[in-house]
């Protein structure tokens, strides 16, 4: 039985989600979906802050760092009531072409 790319995804990195040239969210993981159900059709800049690197607030700069770290606050406002209460969610990695 073969796996499909998406399923591998899910399972090898849940928190992951893709975006399109114009930096909307595209297949968020399954795991992101659960926490954040709205995300996906969602400008990154409308879900998240890029707290680190500092600065990054167009998609263009987010190319140019691309093979970087980088890490994402969800905006408070977009998470479901219990998550506010227990802290933001933030999220640690890599962006890949």
């Amino acid at each position: 039985m073969e796996a499909s790319t998406q399923q591998l995804l899910d399972t090898c990195f849940p928190f992951h989600f893709g975006l399109d040239v114009e930096g909307t969210i595209v297949a968020p993981g399954a795991r992101l979906t659960r926490l954040l159900p709205g995300l996906e059709g969602t400008g990154l800049f409308d879900g998240f802050v890029v707290r680190s690197p500092r600065g990054v607030c167009t998609i263009a700069e987010l190319r140019r760092i691309c093979t970087g770290v980088v890490v994402l606050d969800a905006r408070p406002s977009d998470l479901p009531m219990p998550l506010i209460r227990l802290s933001l969610l933030t999220l640690r990695g890599q962006f890949v072409r």
